[in-house]
């Protein structure tokens, strides 16, 4: 081949890399956790909570391709809900809004035989403002009507998912975001002492559709600052904002085995957790089910953290009357204090309501969208 056309040729398959929007989807790159001074997670990805995860397959190839995959912890057989464990990244570049895109990667359910695997997309860092994840709901459920190769010897599946954004959208997360326990039909045989159920992630690509597609001008940037990032503990600190290498000076950690027995449970320090105006039927104050497990998620972490007072705050839109917003928001607050209040019944944090109507709106009510952002109820710990 001459020389030229073989520049040529490397240029174009760089170019066709370039399109995609994961960084280190295959797992590779691993980083160096600053907490233990060892390899601990792979680079531009992060675990929520940020935990170590440690299980024996048996007769399960670990990797699709290359030496590392990742995990994700669907569900925990001897805590349902509360001990699950996410996945995500942040995409090299925000999705245009109407543009198709496609999801591609290798997926093995491990013990299960008939699964879902969770997938969302966020303009916003989960956990950036503390929020929890099972606030949300998954953008994309994907089951084995999802495959496109399946290799029945080492029970890795080739997934591709097809979806128009809606614009905006910046994170990737993984999991099980199902608000109700899941028991997941097949053998359900958990992959280590903790009681974990694991699903294993190889080679994850997220490309646009459309060949006349173009990277945006923060693409690198995006990149340098994902591989940048060295420290897992990621719920303290954003991946953007709160990020400043050269003075970030780690404590001193215990031992791996100690921060196992920790960090199964998020725990944040003080600030807000934020719960959508969703989780109330339109104009009434009563909690749906659906959102319970959350909050239940969320008594533990209280419990953990030892907080001495807790303040929960509602908030309503601008649409109605100023005295009517301000009695709907109270009630919403008083109804996620009684709640709360149940379930510490046995510790002694103080805990109270305050309505606060559509004074402190955290957008503009332009929009519908953003009103319903605005309708939320947010709890504050603190501790004296």
């Amino acid at each position: 081949m001459r020389p030229s056309i073989l520049i040529l040729l490397c240029l174009v398959l760089a170019d066709l890399n370039s399109q995609d929007l994961i960084a280190n989807g295959g797992f590779e790159e691993y980083n160096i956790c600053t907490e233990y001074d060892a390899p601990c997670a792979p680079e531009a990805w992060f675990r929520l909570p940020p935990t170590e995860i440690n299980v024996k397959l048996k007769k399960v190839p670990p990797v699709y391709e290359g030496k590392y995959a990742e995990l994700v912890v669907v569900e925990n057989e001897k805590n349902p809900v509360i001990y699950r464990v996410f996945l995500y990244t942040q995409l090299l570049c925000p999705l245009v809004h109407g543009q198709e895109y496609t999801l591609n990667f290798f997926f093995n359910p491990v013990s299960v035989k008939r699964y879902q695997l969770d997938m969302l997309l966020t303009e916003q860092e989960l956990i950036s403002d503390l929020v929890n994840p099972l606030a949300f709901s998954a953008t994309r459920v994907i089951t084995d009507k999802d495959e496109i190769k399946k290799n029945r010897k080492s029970n890795w599946r080739q997934i591709e998912v097809t979806f128009t954004a809606r614009g905006g959208e910046q994170f990737l997360t993984f999991g099980n975001f199902s608000k109700e326990a899941t028991f997941l039909e097949g053998k359900n045989k958990a992959n280590n002492q903790q009681g974990d159920l694991v699903f294993l992630l190889d080679n994850v690509s997220l490309k646009a559709n459309n060949p006349a597609y173009s990277s945006c001008p923060k693409m690198a940037e995006t990149r340098r600052l994902l591989y940048a990032t060295n420290h897992r503990h990621t719920y303290k600190k954003g991946i953007e904002k709160h990020f400043k290498p050269k003075k970030f000076n780690p404590p001193s950690s215990p031992p791996i085995k100690q921060v196992e027995d920790t960090a199964r449970v998020v725990k944040p320090p003080a600030t807000r957790f934020e719960i959508p105006g969703v989780a109330f039927d339109f104009d009434l104050h009563q909690l749906k089910p659906e959102y319970l497990p959350a909050l239940d998620s969320f008594a533990l972490v209280i419990q953990k953290m030892g907080w001495d007072q807790i303040k929960v705050f509602g908030h309503t839109d601008n649409i109605g009357e100023d005295d009517y917003n301000l009695e709907l928001s109270t009630k919403r607050a008083e109804a996620v204090k009684q709640y709360l209040e149940k379930k510490l019944s046995d510790k002694e944090v103080i805990i109270l309501a305050e309505g606060k109507g559509e004074c402190c709106p955290k957008v503009n009510n332009d929009t519908e969208e953003n009103r319903a952002r605005n309708r939320r109820v947010e709890i504050i710990p603190q501790t004296e």
